[in-house]
């Protein structure tokens, strides 16, 4: 199998579990308050950084990027499903910029 073809291989199989997914873990950083407390630190370290964006690789859905960016963390995404972003076609509820396809 050449890489393009694992590539896509992986876009399809993520893509068709995409909406699924992103419905499953909506909520789920509400009941993780270490989760939330750690992504807080992060945050924290990258602003006195002074970095001016930071990549959060294979992010599913974007909750965890939707979180530290309303932190105040400069991130952006890399996704290898496009659905992921926006399933079924639809806008992503979150606003979040910056995703680009591999």
């Amino acid at each position: 199998m050449t890489e393009s073809t694992y590539l896509h291989a992986t876009q399809v199989a993520y893509d068709t579990v995409a909406a699924d997914y992103a419905e499953l873990l909506r909520d789920e950083l509400v009941s993780k308050p270490l989760d939330r407390a750690m992504l807080a630190a992060f945050a924290e370290v990258v602003q006195a950084s002074g970095a001016k964006e930071v990549a959060y690789l294979g992010c599913g859905p974007g909750r965890i990027t939707a979180h530290l960016q309303s932190l105040g963390a400069p991130v952006f995404e890399n996704r290898v499903s496009w659905q992921q972003e926006r399933p079924q076609g639809e806008p992503d509820p979150q606003g979040i910029q910056g995703c680009e396809r591999t």
